[in-house]
């Protein structure tokens, strides 16, 4: 650190030098080596690598078999949230009786991309329902004035999925986006254009705010037999009933459904979803299964984003004894070669168009094309 002071001393003498000679001239006009400075002030930047899952959650996602969710879960208690991200600026601020945190997808701070938190009484912040793989920088003060000077620190999320939320008095919430598709090299499912959770009955202003301001969520679809509109800002209110029927029946049923869904599914770029039934696991799991099989996610992860919901308090969803086992067994019957295909030719057998299935996994996978 010495080391580095003393060179910027050099730096600042030379440059004092030169422009006092007048020899720095751009279009016979003397730069003010004031401004040249400015890009030669340091910065400190701490790489971070981070994960917002619990402990329990990070054991089962990084588990190489997903049947093994009852080691973890047994759906008798809300442990589908997120611990979150940890802003921890520490070591760079003095002593005081407040804080303040700025953080931003830019290193730069620009101030449309910029969020500051003021009063916090610790130095660190928790910050909730970052994406997977998602970067950003943050610097802390006691307060916004000596926040251009601080320590520029930069985390940067892990990409285990799935991303399960923090929603609050919302259940078993989480985006399907992060998951790797076979349909293209490297392929990975795009985040923030399908959402599955519980009932949103229970919704209050917070929640809201997170599902249409921070998840920019435009669309609801509730899956449940009698409406109830949430009334949140900015979101669509879709029904689209679904009889919570015997899990035989959810396969081979509901044609109707599957159409209204899947058709807009297909607007997701411009609207994402936010889809939910009672307990978001049976026929919110069906058309989350269905989704991640067109667009190509393996089976076994297929397995472990149906069975997170071990992790709410909406019953075990154990594999051994699951409807999953049954929807990929009956989709064997449908043509193709891989699970991708063979879903595409169920769902069209639905009566969902070619074309609207493929601008789906345009819209949900960078890089696919027919």
């Amino acid at each position: 650190m010495n080391l580095l002071f003393i060179n910027f001393a050099i730096i600042l003498s030379t440059f004092e030098n030169i422009a006092s000679k007048n020899l720095l001239h751009t279009n016979n006009s003397p730069i003010n080596y004031n401004d040249l400075l400015i890009n030669l002030e340091p910065k400190i930047i701490i790489d971070n690598v981070s994960d917002f899952h619990t402990d329990l959650q990070y054991k089962y996602i990084t588990d190489p078999f997903p049947e093994n969710i009852y080691r973890y879960a047994h759906g008798d208690a809300d442990l589908s949230r997120p611990k979150g991200n940890i802003l921890d600026f520490s070591g760079d601020v003095r002593d005081s009786l407040s804080y303040v945190i700025q953080y931003s997808s830019s290193e730069h701070f620009y101030e449309n991309e910029t969020t500051i938190i003021k009063n916090l009484d610790k130095k660190k912040y928790v910050i909730k329902n970052l994406k997977l793989n998602e970067t950003i920088y943050y610097r802390g003060a006691v307060n916004e004035e000596e926040l251009k000077n601080s320590t520029i620190h930069k985390l940067t999320v892990n990409s285990i999925p799935p991303r399960n939320l923090d929603i609050p008095n919302v259940d078993n919430a989480r985006d399907i986006g992060g998951y790797k598709t076979y349909l293209v090299k490297d392929g990975i499912i795009k985040q923030g254009l399908y959402y599955r959770t519980a009932n949103l009955a229970d919704l209050e202003e917070e929640g809201k705010y997170i599902i249409s301001k921070v998840l920019g969520i435009k669309r609801e679809i509730n899956l449940i037999e009698t409406n109830f509109d949430p009334n949140i800002d900015g979101v669509s209110n879709n029904f689209i009933p679904m009889k919570d029927t015997d899990e035989n029946n959810r396969f081979e049923e509901f044609d109707h459904a599957y159409r209204q869904v899947f058709n807009l599914m297909a607007e997701a770029d411009k609207y994402p979803i936010i889809l939910h039934c009672a307990a978001g696991a049976d026929r919110t799991g069906v058309m989350s299964f269905a989704l991640l099989a067109l667009l190509g996610v393996e089976s076994n992860e297929i397995k472990r984003d149906y069975a997170f919901t071990s992790f709410g308090v909406q019953g075990d969803r154990y594999i051994e004894n699951s409807q999953l086992l049954l929807w990929l067994d009956k989709l064997e019957r449908y043509d193709g070669d891989t699970l991708a295909e063979k879903c595409k030719s169920w769902l069209m057998s639905k009566g969902i168009k070619d074309i609207v299935l493929e601008r789906i996994r345009e819209i949900f996978i960078d890089g696919y094309k027919k």
